[in-house]
């Protein structure tokens, strides 16, 4: 969704201030296996209250057998400032037998350690894949299912194309409201309706010999809202006149409902452009601010209104890295 204001003013500087302190990621229940080398293993967590920046990547390391991790493995990675997951793989080779390995999750932006998982065993054995595919937001990232413009009730078709002969099960987890659905693949092809919200599917394959393989997927049906208004009117005078907005990430109908991983960018009409997260917002309590350092005079607004001269265009669309830019453009 894209909004836009007309700003009269004599107005390039961003209020943006938060105090950074940052918690611990927590990392799931990891499934006790037996895995085998070249297999698929998924790790699921809940960030902390603190922001990630924008160039962030969670990052999957595997310990040695006896769960410790001075000479860890890194064994997946997923790019990203929101996540509820990240995928890994097995190496293939350098992996002895035990029972005591575990995993941990590591960030980049902010540099922080999750806590280690439960410990699961490897042992030797064929590589076990578990992998679902259904309607991908981009071709090009194939663990995010759902559709660019959301709806309710949406349903969605999901394939098992884990290895032969394996039985699969998933657990489908709405992020918004904390619900949690089995998804059991009897035949090859399962439906899943899904709210207007996001979900984790962490799938599991078991095959004959009872070895196992796990990976995580979302599935993104969000609303995108753009609750954005602006605080008193659109005059604003030099030195350091400001604009600001208030943004509603509270009430039922707040940004919180659409996907934690969208952008809201904020095109200043100066030459000047701020993003914003979910979680930046949050910590800015509802609140954006601008400070302007040039006069509007001069420049001219095009829309739907007809043409203003000497005025701004303030302009706010929502995007993700999935579908780009989201929703119609409004103006107002």
């Amino acid at each position: 969704m894209k909004r836009k204001w007309l700003l009269y003013a004599l107005i390039l500087g961003l209020l943006f201030s938060t105090k950074i302190t940052f918690a611990q990621i927590t990392i799931g229940p990891v499934n006790a296996g037996p895995y085998t080398p070249g297999s698929t293993i998924a790790a699921t967590f809940k960030l902390p209250t603190d922001c990630f920046g924008q160039n962030n990547v969670f990052q999957l390391y595997l310990s040695d057998e006896n769960g410790n991790f001075g000479t860890e493995k890194l064994i997946g990675s997923y790019t990203a400032f929101y996540s509820t997951y990240v995928n890994g793989i097995i190496p293939a080779t350098g992996i002895l037998p035990g029972t005591n390995y575990k995993l941990r999750v590591k960030s980049t932006n902010p540099a922080i350690i999750s806590t280690e998982s439960t410990a699961f065993e490897i042992k030797s054995g064929a590589a076990t894949e578990a992998k679902l595919i259904s309607n991908y937001l981009n071709p090009n990232n194939t663990e995010t299912f759902g559709i660019c413009t959301s709806r309710p009730n949406n349903q969605f078709i999901i394939s098992n194309e884990s290895t032969a002969a394996s039985v699969v099960t998933a657990t489908v987890t709405n992020e918004l409201t904390g619900n949690v659905s089995p998804l059991n693949f009897t035949t090859k092809l399962q439906q899943f309706t899904a709210d207007q919200a996001h979900y984790t599917i962490l799938t599991k394959a078991v095959n004959p010999d009872g070895t196992v393989a796990t990976k995580a997927y979302f599935l993104i049906n969000n609303k995108t809202v753009t609750a954005f208004g602006n605080s008193g009117n659109n005059i604003v005078c030099l030195p350091l006149g400001a604009l600001e907005f208030s943004v509603d990430y509270t009430s039922p109908g707040g940004i919180q409902n659409n996907f934690p991983g969208d952008k809201y960018t904020i095109t200043w009409g100066d030459n000047s452009t701020s993003v914003y997260t979910f979680c930046d917002i949050a910590a800015l309590q509802g609140k954006v601010k601008h400070n302007y350092l040039r006069s509007s005079c001069g420049s001219t607004s095009v829309s739907s209104a007809g043409t203003i001269f000497n005025a701004f265009d303030v302009t706010i669309k929502v995007s993700n890295v999935f579908c780009g830019d989201l929703g119609t453009p409004v103006s107002s």
